[in-house]
């Protein structure tokens, strides 16, 4: 290219322009009538995966071949394609690192660690794994939620510390029967140590109150890390005891 030869020809423009709209329907009518054509579930599991990276791949190769299609014809529009795509690759480049930089930050700042409860935001769990671009968090339902480290650098995240003060909560009912007590107990206890929120050093405290013909009445004591998890937890034992 010479550059004090540069000409807005707007033939390579236009060519350029055409390629970009037929390549843009392309892919739209791909992901449209992908799953009506392929029947096959692994098939179509890893074209989902994989089409986006060979769209962008496809793309590259597409800016690559309007910059010298416009370099060749000493277009000036040759220089407004590359810096579009230094601006464009720029940042698909800073959404794609982002979370990989956010997720070193995070492990080396918080000393957070696995199966210690976390609350951040809206967000509140155990700590399941440490993954590369999102945590993995257990929340009380036993769902897995995949957070962006992004995310959590930018909220207050709060960690429960050893010395913190146990809140206590008591409530009555009237539980499926079992063989025995001791064994209904037992599975109480065992329960609510699958809980996020439940406090790893005092342990559930079941007491009996009335035995009936076909169920018996306990008296439940349970420990939290914050007494707004009460109700979630006591919920969740009468739905899987009461009867």
């Amino acid at each position: 290219m010479k550059f004090d030869e540069l000409t807005f020809s707007s033939f390579p423009l236009y060519e350029g322009l055409i390629v970009a709209v037929l390549l843009w329907l392309t892919f739209r009518a791909i992901n449209f009538y992908l799953p009506v054509v392929v029947r096959k579930l692994r098939v179509k599991n890893w074209l989902i995966r994989n089409l986006p990276i060979i769209e962008l791949l496809l793309w590259v190769c597409f800016f690559i071949w309007f910059v010298q299609i416009n370099w060749a014809a000493n277009s000036v529009y040759a220089l407004g394609a590359i810096v579009l795509s230094i601006i464009v690759f720029g940042r698909a480049l800073q959404l794609v690192t982002r979370d990989y930089i956010s997720g070193i930050i995070f492990r080396y700042s918080n000393h957070f660690k696995i199966d210690e409860k976390i609350i951040s935001g809206d967000i509140s769990g155990k700590i399941r794994r440490f993954g590369k671009r999102t945590l993995e968090i257990e929340n009380s339902n036993g769902r897995v939620l995949f957070v962006p480290y992004t995310q959590l650098l930018t909220a207050v995240n709060e960690r429960q510390h050893h010395g913190k003060t146990i809140s206590g909560h008591t409530f009555r009912m009237k539980a499926k029967k079992a063989e025995t007590f001791s064994t209904l107990a037992d599975n109480i206890q065992k329960s609510t140590k699958n809980l996020p929120w439940i406090s790893l050093r005092k342990n559930a405290k079941v007491v009996i109150v009335e035995e009936l013909d076909n169920a018996i009445i306990v008296e439940i004591t349970i420990y939290a890390i914050n007494e707004k998890y009460f109700m979630e937890i006591e919920n969740y034992l009468r739905k899987k005891f009461e009867k």
